[in-house]
């Protein structure tokens, strides 16, 4: 498999107690993490843990990773690294609806059909995201709401969205 295969889904940030559980940092809405098998990065091989145990504290789930036994086993193996999953792991989507890593990379385009640049990043909000937008040394915020963006097309890599003229 290649790393084409996975997407990042978090960090380990600490430990939490001394038997074996870390913090984690989940980029996804927390009510949907269902996942029995991640993927931590080590000298560039993706090694597979198994989910013992995990439940939600604060902005954050903790994470029982098998043969993660100690705070020792969690400072030296598996602190700060990224969290990864096989995409086919992800749950089918309806139709419309998207996983942020399917919108990194899109080009958008105003109405006009003029390129205001390419999808960097997305920022999460209390009230609705935000997409990043960068074009040379140029960013655009761009709110993820129904009267902005209009059209997303992954098969294309486009995305047409109505911004309201500066005041």
């Amino acid at each position: 498999m290649s790393n084409k295969d996975f997407i990042e889904i978090g960090k380990i940030t600490k430990h939490h107690g001394i038997k074996g559980y870390a913090k984690f940092y989940y980029f996804g809405d927390k009510n949907n993490f269902y996942y029995k098998e991640v993927f931590l990065e080590d000298r560039g091989e993706l090694l597979s843990y198994f989910i013992e145990d995990w439940y939600f504290y604060k902005n954050f789930i903790i994470l029982k990773l098998k043969d993660i036994n100690s705070i020792n086993d969690v400072n030296s193996k598996i602190k700060g690294k990224t969290v990864y999953i096989n995409k086919k792991q992800l749950k089918k989507l309806d139709e419309n609806e998207f996983y942020w890593y399917q919108l990194i990379g899109l080009e958008v385009y105003d109405i006009n059909d003029d390129l205001l640049g390419v999808l960097e990043e997305i920022v999460e909000t209390g009230s609705n995201d935000v997409f990043v937008v960068k074009k040379d040394n140029k960013e655009i915020l761009v709110p993820y709401t129904d009267d902005v963006v209009r059209n997303i097309d992954l098969k294309s890599g486009k995305m047409v969205v109505y911004l309201l003229e500066e005041v």
